[in-house]
């Protein structure tokens, strides 16, 4: 059978003690206990060295040995594969968030060309063909995916087609920071380009809002790789830094019918639909003198999520000039999750290629969103809004706040 022996000498005792087979410790007699019983024993050491330290050691070299069959079972190499691969599906939902949160200028587009007009020049329709621009900070929070501030800036021109149908494109660009992420994206820097049509006015029932962005994301990552013992002990505990290029095609559809009520109440049904096509480049998270570095071939992912539900929107004046209170409840449900569950990798530490696979865990498939909105036409040309939204009745709550600025030429 095979033995691996530890010991801990100290060689600088001098001269009277050789620091091998001997201790300086005044409460062992002649600094010697090896086989002799009398000493040698669980009793005598403890009150020698005291059951801290004793404790301290044998926790020590419980970590080396768990270390050193890690290493020759390779499971610390198997462990950083099932981090890279729920890394892979963090940075997924994460660019989800990110395409979804891009079609948010689209929609306070619609709601500010419904505002009303602070005097008769509303310069927002003066023309068939205009140009806007749109920036907005937003705070996310999205559990197990990220957390931090995004912004978002875009400028557009748009084509007046008829009084209640206007279509448009333009250019936007996002950076999204992460605090307290340890797997998932540090840093997210995207641009792209953007087209959408709006159907509908301020005096018509019927509205559709329809919206499709194409973005090339610019990625910071950390792959974090923890192995823990049974008994609590920590064995790996690595932070892996990478950086990947991604593309995401994401597409918007809102349809509604609004209740009108006298002049500032409105209320009605909306249909939702949101889609989005992600392909993740490979690339190499950590350098090559650690264990869990690895060489990470590209991912491609598809989400589909429906939603119905019900809004409110009520009109107020603000300092003389007109603002809109508006609140949305809507059941969602997913139709595709866009999880990826196999990933192909290469390790560092031996040069080995793997096709790791997991069974992901069931997520929410229906669950509920509430939005809560205020906005104020500022300016016949400057329109500002806040918004807060959030889901529940999900075990990963996402919820985020925006602030907004538009601004038309």
């Amino acid at each position: 059978m095979p033995v691996v022996g530890f010991e801990a000498t100290n060689w600088a005792l001098g001269p009277d003690y050789d620091g091998y087979t001997q201790t300086e410790n005044p409460n062992i007699p002649g600094g010697y206990t090896w086989h002799n019983p009398e000493l040698d024993n669980e009793e005598v050491l403890i009150a020698a060295f005291g059951e801290e330290r004793i404790t301290q050691r044998m926790r020590d070299y419980s970590r080396i040995i768990s270390r050193l069959i890690v290493e020759q079972t390779n499971a610390d190499i198997i462990a950083t594969n099932k981090s890279a691969l729920n890394l892979q599906n963090r940075m997924g939902a994460a660019l989800k968030d990110s395409a979804t949160d891009s079609h948010s200028a689209i929609l306070e587009r619609a709601n500010a060309l419904a505002l009303p007009a602070i005097d008769n020049n509303d310069t927002f329709d003066a023309s068939r063909a205009q140009v806007w621009v749109d920036g907005s900070q937003s705070y996310v929070d999205s559990d197990n995916v990220q957390e931090g501030a995004r912004v978002n800036i875009g400028i557009y021109g748009e084509y007046v087609v008829q009084p209640s149908w206007r279509v448009g494109a333009g250019l936007k660009a996002a950076n999204h920071n992460n605090k307290n992420v340890e797997n998932g994206n540090k840093k997210d820097t995207s641009y792209g380009i953007q087209a959408y049509s709006l159907l509908g006015g301020k005096n018509t029932a019927w509205w559709n809002i329809t919206s499709v962005s194409l973005s090339k994301h610019d990625l910071d990552v950390n792959s974090t790789v923890r192995l823990d013992g049974n008994n609590g002990i920590n064995i790996i505990n690595n932070s892996e830094r990478g950086n990947t290029d991604a593309d995401v095609f994401s597409a918007y559809n809102e349809l509604g019918y609004n209740f009108l009520i006298k002049k500032n109440i409105a209320h009605g049904a909306f249909l939702g639909l949101n889609y989005s096509d992600t392909d993740i480049d490979g690339y190499t998270s950590g350098n090559a003198n650690s264990r869990t570095a690895l060489k990470i071939d590209s991912t491609s992912s598809e989400t589909w999520d429906s939603e119905i539900g019900y809004q409110l929107q009520y009109g107020f004046d603000l300092m003389g000039t007109p603002a809109k209170l508006q609140s949305k409840l809507a059941y969602v449900h997913v139709i595709e999750d866009g999880l990826v569950d196999r990933l192909s990798t290469r390790s560092f530490a031996d040069g080995q290629k793997r096709d790791i696979s997991i069974t992901q865990a069931d997520k929410d498939d229906d669950y509920g969103r509430f939005e809560l909105s205020v906005s104020n036409k500022v300016h016949n040309n400057v329109y500002a809004y806040l918004n807060g939204d959030t889901t529940f009745a999900r075990d990963d709550k996402d919820s985020s706040v925006q602030l907004g600025l538009q601004y038309q030429f």
